[in-house]
């Protein structure tokens, strides 16, 4: 059962949705090679900034904008299932492609240590990329619209890049900071980030979650 679920989520799974996160890492891979003195706040620009919004715009796009939305709400599956098997194929993309992009960085010679230890480099682009997916996916099922969801995600996006100053220097501030593992990644306080933005992503999951069984909202 487990395995036909997962074979229908990979079978309904838009291919189109790929093609903006790998036409940005291509193009961010051209940009690493002909902008050499700037290559690693390029390649930074791509997994602490770029990822993480990617993810948010394709959880807004995830569940309504399936044609088969009617037919999932007629089949008696828990909606934790559902969001898990989406959710989960989204963030196995969003990893493959960071794994994809730093390979070709370490095969170009391109020095992420700046952004700590091998554990830490992921952890700089997998918390902000997680908590983006969980918050365009609650924005598109509150607003019931996709586009509406992407919007608010961009907005929170947008507006966190610009105010990066506030959100360092605000010691409460900071640990809602999605980039913090980005612009400060040996900040003392970085797992105390990293702790409150899974929460404001559970947090996020749970809201989405109530939101989601009400299917009349979204029919």
């Amino acid at each position: 059962m487990i395995r036909a679920n997962i074979k229908y989520t990979l079978l309904s799974f838009r291919l189109d949705q790929i093609w903006l996160p790998a036409g940005l890492m291509f193009l961010f891979m051209i940009l690493t090679v002909i902008m050499r003195d700037t290559a690693y706040d390029v390649a930074r620009a791509f997994l602490g900034f770029v990822l993480p919004l990617i993810a948010g715009i394709m959880g807004a796009y995830l569940f309504l904008e399936d044609p088969t939305l009617e037919l999932q709400f007629s089949m008696p599956r828990p909606v934790n299932k559902r969001f898990a098997e989406k959710l989960g194929l989204i963030m196995v993309i969003t990893t493959c492609f960071a794994l994809a992009f730093q390979v070709f960085l370490a095969l170009t010679g391109i020095n992420l240590a700046p952004l700590g230890d091998l554990l830490f480099r992921q952890w700089s682009w997998f918390f902000p990329s997680l908590v983006m997916l969980l918050l365009g996916l609650f924005s598109s099922l509150a607003f019931s619209n996709p586009a509406g969801g992407a919007l608010a995600t961009g907005f929170i996006w947008l507006f966190e890049i610009i105010a990066h100053g506030w959100f360092t220097a605000n010691s409460i501030a900071r640990y809602f900071f999605l980039f913090l593992g980005s612009v400060s990644p040996f900040a003392a306080d970085r797992l105390g980030n990293f702790a409150v933005l899974t929460l404001v992503g559970l947090a996020c999951l749970g809201a989405a979650c109530r939101l989601f069984g009400n299917s009349e909202r979204y029919l």
